[in-house]
């Protein structure tokens, strides 16, 4: 999961709401049961968060084959999950994530696919940043983040974006290739009526048996649906 998708820029550590100094704490939230689970039981679920300018991972692998917290990243847990004495006035004494302790102004970055939130002012998690996965399992949390990256759509695609819209000049483009088709349907059901008696009742027959057994004509079907419909219709 975490290694797929696009990059997008989680934010700076900061020490803003109730902290102890420059730091992140992060927590890992299940979606399914609103628990939170802690982060060092599930490494294999944050390989893609990227610490510095030179994007080391978080978590690397071990000789083993499991999974660690990279030093290299000059990160230091200075409080684990769970229980604990209070660091400050208005902590928690149930630690809820892990505190990752490092050099202020740090940017962190996330490569994965899902849903990115950025949450200003989030009581004692200060500014947070939540990230949604893909699969909608868990939510991460980054929180006291002196500054906040923008809100994010990442696809697995690698896209950080959501799909362009089609510019104004690619609309007009295929409005006129539009109108150019119809206007040839409408010769055409002209010509089919023509041998009729009365040109206009021949057309008018043709569009209400359109209507009436759509799969009979798919050209008259087409035509009646592009003369009731606009797709730019704001």
């Amino acid at each position: 999961m975490a290694n797929s998708g696009g990059r997008f820029f989680v934010g700076n550590i900061g020490s803003t709401g109730t902290a102890t100094g420059p730091h992140i704490h992060k927590y890992v939230k299940d979606l399914k049961t609103g628990s939170y689970i802690d982060p060092s039981t599930i490494k294999s679920a944050l390989t893609g968060i990227q610490i510095g300018e030179k994007r080391t991972p978080l978590v690397r692998r071990t000789s083993t084959g499991g999974f660690e917290w990279n030093p290299d990243t000059g990160l230091v847990v200075t409080s684990p999950f769970g229980q604990r004495t209070a660091p400050t006035a208005g902590a928690s004494t149930d630690h809820k994530g892990i505190d990752f302790g490092g050099a202020a102004g740090t940017p962190v970055y996330l490569q994965g696919y899902g849903k990115a939130l950025p949450v200003p002012s989030a009581g004692g998690y200060g500014n947070l940043m939540t990230f949604r996965t893909g699969d909608n399992k868990y939510e991460l949390g980054f929180g006291h983040m002196s500054k906040l990256g923008p809100e994010a759509q990442v696809y697995a695609s690698n896209l950080n974006s959501k799909p362009a819209v089609p510019s104004i000049e690619q609309r007009q483009q295929e409005q006129l290739i539009g109108a150019g088709t119809a206007l040839a349907l409408i010769s055409k059901l002209f010509g089919q009526a023509k041998n009729d008696k009365d040109s206009s009742r021949g057309l008018y027959s043709s569009l209400v048996g359109s209507m009436l057994n759509p799969k009979q004509d798919t050209t008259t079907d087409f035509l009646m649906n592009y003369m009731m419909q606009n797709p730019y219709e704001a």
